[in-house]
């Protein structure tokens, strides 16, 4: 049997058993009972298309007509579309061009996703007349600011037909995620669905993960070639004597970072689960599928996330103590453990496993801050081509740009950064005021926390990777269900519908089951 075949045997042995006990916990708690199972059903046959089709092409074809006839049958095309985001690996196929056009567009995963399931929604939101209009908030303003001057300096060094499908990658590839995440948030129901739908999808990699870091063997590796795609990443990467996890996230630096968005979700999800045995079971799930990725800058973007679930909370002091009452002593006795050793060579800033990364992205944030100089406000498309870059190539021939934050301000300068900063800084402020009108028992509260926590620990996990495969999806989406919880503690303040802004939540948990 060839063995991205027995590779799909072995998914469908490690996530059936998730899909089983998962159905128990989520449905009747935030995603109905048929919806789950048309998104599950939705999950299993993409996989398994894209395992046996045996071509690239007859994959994305069937994947448009499953996608398609499942969106127009969920109520929540935001809760499907997050479901599978990762179902499948965001390798892409080049549409190929005539007439004197080399190609069209690139087609992956992610874009079949949102064609299928984002356009419609999108076009259903706008013809909605509560739906906020786009523009009427400053994240909306800094991100088609930010869209629109990207497409500007574009048009300045390249062709007309390289800007319009820049244009289209940004409206299939930005504006649709953003703006289905920011505009389907309706009520705290839709906010269940939505947030239990991504957290659930990283979960079907957990074991996946965990079998990949136990038997070295990545699932997912061979799947490229059986389609008769030639990608450039999801191959074997050790860190010390392991192997780092990657599922199906193509990287398991990216495995880690949507790792540490669905840990800030879970503080709000793992709330709704009243079996604490199975709670504490979701949380160790994630735990431990972020340390499998053995990725660094994903570790400290999931000590902010905890951090920001601390010091948020109403009993800040009292909830840091409980934790550092548990923590401290069992970090003590992993560190004079057999396995001390190994742990503290792991670790960011005092490990010393390639320990060559730390001090290359130290270079890369010196020498790159003296080439953002050179063109501060609107930045330089050439920026890879002058000397002092040429120092950071790697052996694989390179220029790691393993900082977002660095990769735009080289590319769109301070202004670009600036705008690009504004949608999440817009974004922070609207949580932080829907937190602070929200009462301690509020499930809004919490939602609020969790949706900081996220956004806290994507910010800081971005600065430790470039805009690759689905890190540009997954920030974008979060900055989108912020803009909505913003939009939806609004309407829930006190005085507008003060019977909502002031329900008990556990209350409100019996009458929703």
């Amino acid at each position: 049997m060839p063995e991205h075949l027995r590779a799909f045997l072995y998914i469908l042995a490690l996530t059936l058993p998730v899909f089983w006990l998962g159905r128990k916990v989520a449905c009747g708690l935030a995603i109905e009972e048929a919806d789950f199972k048309r998104r599950r059903n939705l999950w299993l046959a993409l996989t398994a298309l894209a395992f046996v089709s045996q071509n690239f092409w007859i994959y994305a074809a069937g994947a448009f007509v499953l996608m398609t006839i499942a969106g127009m049958k969920d109520p929540n095309r935001l809760g499907m579309y997050l479901f599978v985001l990762f179902a499948v690996p965001p390798f892409s196929a080049t549409v190929a061009g005539f007439g004197g056009i080399n190609y069209f567009v690139d087609v992956d995963h992610l874009r079949l996703l949102s064609l299928t399931i984002l356009l419609p929604a999108y076009f259903s939101l706008r013809r909605d007349n509560e739906t906020l209009p786009f523009g009427r908030n400053v994240a909306d303003v800094s991100l088609l600011s930010y869209l629109v001057l990207q497409l500007l300096l574009q048009s300045t060094v390249d062709t007309v037909t390289n800007t319009l499908r820049s244009g289209l990658y940004a409206f299939i590839d930005v504006f649709l995620p953003y703006y289905v995440a920011s505009r389907s948030l309706r009520d705290l129901k839709s906010c269940r669905d939505a947030l239990m739908s991504f957290v659930f999808a990283a979960m079907l990699m957990a074991p996946i993960a965990a079998f990949e870091y136990l038997k070295h063997w990545l699932l997912y590796q061979n799947l490229p070639a059986a389609m008769g795609l030639h990608v450039a990443f999801g191959g074997y990467m050790d860190r010390g004597d392991s192997l780092r996890a990657v599922a199906s996230t193509g990287h398991a630096i990216v495995l880690g970072y949507v790792v540490v968005m669905a840990l800030g979700l879970y503080a709000f999800v793992g709330q709704t689960v009243a079996n604490k045995r199975l709670r504490w079971l979701g949380l160790a799930t994630l735990v431990i599928t972020l340390l499998v990725s053995i990725s660094r800058g994903p570790w400290v973007g999931g000590t902010a996330v905890l951090a920001v679930i601390l010091l948020s909370a109403r009993n800040r002091f009292a909830l840091t103590g409980r934790f550092l009452a548990i923590a401290v002593p069992v970090a003590a006795v992993l560190l004079v453990s057999p396995f001390g050793d190994k742990i503290i060579d792991l670790l960011p800033f005092v490990g010393t496993v390639d320990e060559f990364n730390v001090t290359y992205r130290q270079r890369l944030v010196t020498v790159s801050m003296d080439v953002v100089m050179m063109h501060p406000f609107l930045g330089s498309f050439d920026y890879l081509s002058v000397p002092v870059m040429q120092d950071l190539v790697q052996g694989e021939g390179i220029i790691d740009m393993v900082n977002s934050y660095l990769g735009i301000a080289l590319a769109y300068g301070f202004v670009g950064l600036t705008l690009f900063s504004g949608v999440f800084l817009s974004a922070a402020w609207g949580v932080l005021r829907g937190i602070r009108a929200s009462s301690n028992d509020d499930e809004l509260y919490v939602l609020g926390r969790a949706l900081l926590a996220a956004l806290a620990g994507v910010l800081v996990t971005i600065a430790t990777v470039s805009g690759v495969l689905s890190v540009p999806t997954v920030y974008w989406v979060l900055a989108g269900l912020c803009v909505g919880y913003a939009n939806l503690s609004i309407r829930h303040e006190p005085g507008r519908l003060p019977e909502v802004a002031t329900a008990n939540w556990a209350g409100s948990h019996r009458q929703h089951r």
